[in-house]
């Protein structure tokens, strides 16, 4: 890899952060500009890159799905599934991929997809987390999206409080009343 490719994964990577910090803290409505300037690049640099502010959140999303989707993937390998459900929930709260989520953007077939494999790694996940035990009936992984999201947009001192009682209310009790949600972004 030259040196100008080796430049731009760089500043691609740094975008991305950059992106993801800044649509969390601002939302929808962040200024690229804000993007730019945290990534320490130029917004001719950003612009070669994402040459539109619906391609950089459409990247920003598809990366938080896929870290998503990674997450539940490697946890289906641990032989503790209520560790491994614990560990998926707590690096989705500690990413903001959830958050992140929430954006508005086009749904695009590569987006479906991630979100396709993300909810299919945290179902089985959720399934084994039930069969063993460890989990109260009715839980769906749609219900982990949801108190993910809700965890996340807590004020940062209290995310890891309100992540513990998140993770005691899941745990094996009384069935929970009403239907569960879908799992959909």
């Amino acid at each position: 890899m030259g040196g100008r490719e080796a430049e731009a994964r760089r500043n691609d990577a740094r975008v991305l952060a950059a992106a993801s910090a800044v649509f969390e803290e601002l939302g929808d409505d962040a200024p690229v500009s804000a993007i730019a300037r945290r990534a320490g690049v130029g917004m001719g640099s950003l612009y070669r890159r994402y040459p539109t502010k619906e391609v950089l959140v459409h990247d920003v999303c598809l990366a938080a799905l896929q870290r998503v989707a990674d997450l539940a993937e490697s946890a289906l390998r641990d032989d503790d599934a209520w560790a491994a459900l614990e560990r998926v929930l707590r690096g989705t709260v500690e990413s903001g991929a959830t958050k992140l989520l929430g954006l508005r953007r086009t749904r695009t077939d590569d987006l479906r997809a991630a979100a396709e494999r993300a909810g299919a790694a945290l179902e089985r996940l959720v399934e084994r987390a039930r069969a063993e035990g460890g989990l109260r009936e009715g839980v769906s992984a749609g219900d982990l999206l949801h108190l993910a999201r809700l965890v996340t947009g807590a004020e940062p001192g209290l995310r890891e409080r309100y992540l513990a009682l998140v993770l005691d209310g899941l745990r094996a009790r009384l069935p929970l009343p009403g239907p569960a949600p879908e799992w959909g972004f």
